[in-house]
């Protein structure tokens, strides 16, 4: 007490607090009418003393001022927001409490407030009530989550350079009315790069679907947004679609005085331009036949290019912008030189003396060449069989052109040179030369792991056209075959890789990896070799053991395992050509398993929680857990309580349902994985001196009818909370574990075929054929009652409803009834069940006895009947015999 006398004045304000950290009902108190001594006994007269409340309102104090625990900020989804960030607050504190936008629960308001204090202890405690706009208030049974409403898988978005499409999925059914998906151009476009506005829009139906929006621009910023009208934004993200191949370079020219080539440079509308592509091919001016072709790759600065020119000399280019989508549309520009280093322009004067003198040369050099090869054609003819000079053979071109091409092997063509391949850029070439003479041989050879196409080649040449009746020669490639045969190379060359291992064929499991691998050239895999090792050294609490996993690889094809592995463990699957040359490398990790049980189970009595020491993710990312709790009574052994109810992965404690004495606990903790619920730990706890386990003790029936196959049950509601549907369950067992199992489980329904076709109620008749029961379920619904009020209940007469049937019960089986009322929620299942045990006796119909007592007067008339049968032939055989001994006599 602050001021601390043994008396006080009227008014005076006396400021209250406790010694333990606790809080006062009231912390500011003040005298009303007269001096009043202070009770250290904490009692004060309610007359005299008077407690401000947190609304600043007087009023007398009722009863004792009691020291209160404060309440804890609840240890929810850390998505939670509250209006008040503080640990700690006080009694009868009001909080509000809100999920961000688009998640579930809709905001509410917690209450601290005072509870019972623990068993043994005087100090009260506080705990929270909750409620949801006006609604009362109500105790918070278990922790609260926040719920996505609408949930779309990052990994399911599908982006292309026109279109964006989702894959949507409802959480909460119930919530997901009038919801709208909407595209948007985000931000305005403006020159070089315009894009128009879409209008994508459309209300999602149903639980699940897709949405995709309408045509688009590559290379746009969109914002994609699913909205709960009128104003929830439930998801919205920002989306760039990918790029696409630039618009072709415009203004493409050439400088007649420089002789450079210059472009507009390209906007970066369809993609990021990294770099321009120009193709060079180089022809005689004369006669357009093909010298060279050139690429040069620049970078997205530069708009101007020289090519090296030559007298004489034709060359097409083509500009090509570059992104990473690729090369787009070319641009064109064809253009000769007539003297070195001087493109085509403008004739000068003495350009036209030249041309009239070659006007004037050309007719008189026709006459002599006809004149000359005239008579070389009778000289060849004649000498054919001596030389072979010339080889003519059918040509089929790559336009399907028929025609003669004609190779020369005459010395002095041998001598003609070939120019450096224009695929050559990407092999390492021996020897290694700008220009090669015809039929010298070339070998290629790749960066390590490769092999091209052709290991050696060589330059030829064919004849392309005739003009004039004169063969035109262009130069061409020929490859090796692994034959040893000469071919001819029609398509660009290439590295290969020597091993193939197609990913989408790969089998991973939690303790194994598989591959299927290819060699494309057999006689570059001898001595091959596959191994599987950790990726990374493992560490507690996770040891992982290394692997020897090694193995040779022989043919041209097969499979390549790794077994025992850990799961959710990274490894690498290395295949090499000794001594050191990688043919293939790729990191794995081995799917998740479930986890091991929990570890360190403990109850926390000062919070009364149960607390557990957190898994690590060894087998598997741990998403959560699952807890099963089975709560039952000393003094009802026949009630049952079981809930099941998951926490997410960063929860390592759940506070207890409150019971009293007399109650035991069974709790099994669960790690969750995407594999699924790993092995269990058992928790047991009871809140008596009884040492035993409680175990699971039916109410009685009383009133069985085995001749009618019915048993009467007195029903009573289990909860007077309002909730009235009730399920009575039937089970065909009294084991314990099979009574818990039908109360936590989902009894099989009967299907249709054992439906009668008769569903009127018939008198139970014993002289009908004996019921199937191979047919029925072993645990089943036998009703499902709206039980607001105590009533009896007949078992077993033969009613057929919507998912139930309360089929007659059968003589000499073993039942068990159980009344079971569920409630569920978001995050939880709760299964409350009262059951009833009872035995069907097997014993005779009524009206049989009376047979048996026909059948015994029958046998004894019979044997009545055979007695006197035999006195009467033993008589006559006496008389009989004394007659004839006289005789004999």
């Amino acid at each position: 007490m602050a001021p601390a006398r043994e008396s006080y004045t009227k008014n005076e304000v006396v400021t209250l607090s406790c010694n333990n950290g606790s809080q006062p009902s009231f912390t500011h108190i003040k005298c009303a009418e007269r001096v009043q001594p202070w009770n250290y006994s904490r009692s004060l007269n309610a007359d005299v003393w008077l407690g401000r409340k947190s609304s600043d309102v007087w009023i007398h104090i009722e009863g004792n001022i009691e020291c209160i625990e404060k309440c804890q900020k609840p240890q929810w989804d850390p998505r939670f927001i509250f209006d008040q960030e503080q640990e700690t607050f006080n009694p009868n504190e009001v909080v509000n409490v809100r999920c961000p936008e688009g998640h579930r629960p809709p905001p509410m308001e917690i209450k601290c407030v005072k509870l019972k204090p623990r068993k043994g202890s005087t100090v009260g405690r506080s705990g929270w009530i909750v409620r949801n706009g006006t609604g009362s208030w109500h105790p918070m049974e278990e922790s609260l989550t926040c719920v996505d409403v609408l949930q779309v898988v990052p990994e399911t978005l599908k982006i292309t350079s026109t279109s964006i499409k989702l894959n949507w999925t409802c959480m909460l059914p119930d919530t997901c009315q009038n919801i709208r998906a909407r595209c948007r151009l985000e931000g305005h476009s403006s020159p070089p790069c315009e894009a128009e506005e879409v209008k994508g829009e459309e209300m999602l139906q149903g639980q699940e679907g897709t949405f995709t929006c309408p045509p688009l621009q590559p290379f746009t910023v969109y914002s994609v947004t699913i909205s709960q009208l009128p104003s929830t934004i439930l998801y919205t993200r920002f989306l760039r679609t990918k790029e696409s191949v630039p618009d072709e370079p415009e203004n493409l020219r050439l400088d007649p005085t420089l002789g450079s080539l210059g472009w507009k440079a390209l906007p970066s509308c369809k993609g990021e331009i990294i770099g321009y592509q120009l193709n060079i091919t180089t022809m005689r001016a004369d006669d357009d036949s093909f010298l060279e072709f050139k690429q040069v790759l620049v970078n997205q600065s530069v708009t101007e290019y020289t090519p090296p020119q030559t007298a004489g000399r034709k060359y097409v280019v083509t500009v090509q912008g570059l992104t990473t989508a690729g090369a787009g549309a070319a641009s064109m520009l064809e253009f000769q030189v007539l003297v070195a280093g001087q493109p085509l322009g403008p004739w000068p004067g003495s350009a036209v003396t030249v041309v009239v003198v070659v006007l004037v040369l050309v007719p008189l050099s026709a006459g002599i060449l006809w004149f000359v090869l005239s008579r070389k054609k009778k000289v060849l003819t004649s000498k054919v069989e001596e030389d072979d000079y010339t080889e003519l053979q059918p040509y089929e071109n790559v336009h399907e052109d028929n025609y003669c091409v004609i190779k020369t092997f005459l010395a002095q063509k041998d001598a003609e040179t070939c120019q450096r391949p224009p695929w050559a850029s990407i092999f390492q070439l021996a020897p290694d030369q700008e220009s090669y003479r015809k039929n010298e041989e070339v070998m290629l050879s790749c960066p390590e792991g490769f092999q091209p196409s052709f290991t050696h080649v060589k330059c030829s040449s064919e004849v392309q056209s005739f003009i004039d009746g004169k063969p035109v020669h262009r130069e061409v490639w020929l490859g090796r075959h692994t034959r040893g045969a000469w071919i001819r190379i029609r398509s660009s060359m290439e590295c290969l890789e020597v091993l193939q291992v197609v990913p989408g064929t790969f089998e991973i499991s939690s303790t194994s990896i598989k591959l299927n691998w290819t060699c494309r050239f057999p006689g570059a895999c001898q001595g091959m070799r596959a191994m599987c090792r950790l990726a990374v050294p493992s560490s507690p609490p996770c040891q992982a053991e290394e692997v020897e996993g090694e193995e040779m690889l022989h043919g041209q094809e097969g499979t390549f395992s790794c077994s025992q592995l850990q799961p959710f463990t990274d490894y690498s699957v290395t295949i090499f050509l000794h001594p050191n040359m990688t043919l293939f490398s790729w990191l794995f990790r081995t799917e998740e398993t479930v986890p091991d049980k929990p570890e360190e189970v403990w109850l926390d009595t000062s919070r009364g929680s149960l607390r557990w020491k957190e898994l690590p993710s060894c087998k598997g990312e741990i998403i959560g857990y699952q807890l099963n709790i089975t709560a039952r009574s000393t003094r009802d052994g026949g009630f049952l309580e079981m809930e099941r109810l998951q926490v997410n992965g960063s929860v390592t404690e759940h506070r207890l349902p409150e019971h009293g004495p007399g109650s035991s606990y069974v709790v099994s903790i669960q790690g969750l994985t995407a594999a699924g619920a790993g092995a269990a730990s058992l928790w047991e706890f009871q809140s008596t001196d009884n040492q035993h386990p409680l175990g699971i003790s039916c109410r009685s029936v009383p009133d069985i009818s085995p001749s009618q196959g019915t048993a009467v049950l007195p029903l009573q509601p289990i909860t007077t909370e309002g909730v009235g549907e009730h399920q009575l369950v039937v089970a065909m067992t009294h084991n314990s574990s099979g009574i818990e199992s039908a109360c936590l489980g989902q009894p099989q329904p009967f299907s249709a075929s054992q439906q009668p076709f008769n569903t009127t109620q018939q008198p139970f008749n014993t002289t009908q054929q004996p019921f199937n029961t191979t047919q029925q379920p072993r645990t089943y619904v036998a009703a499902v009652l709206n039980l607001t009020a105590p009533m009896d209940f007949v078992l077993g007469n033969g009613t057929w409803g919507q998912g139930y049937h309360n089929a007659a019960l059968r003589p000499g089986w073993d039942y068990t009834a159980l009344l079971r009322l569920v409630r569920r929620s978001p995050q939880s299942e709760k299964f409350t069940c009262v059951c009833y045990s009872f035995s069907i006796v097997a014993g005779q119909a009524p009206g049989m006895w009376h047979w048996t007592v026909i059948g015994l007067v029958v046998l004894l008339v019979l044997l009545l009947v055979t007695a006197v049968i035999l006195w009467l032939v033993l008589s006559r055989k006496k008389k009989y015999v004394p007659n004839k001994a006289k005789e004999d006599n």
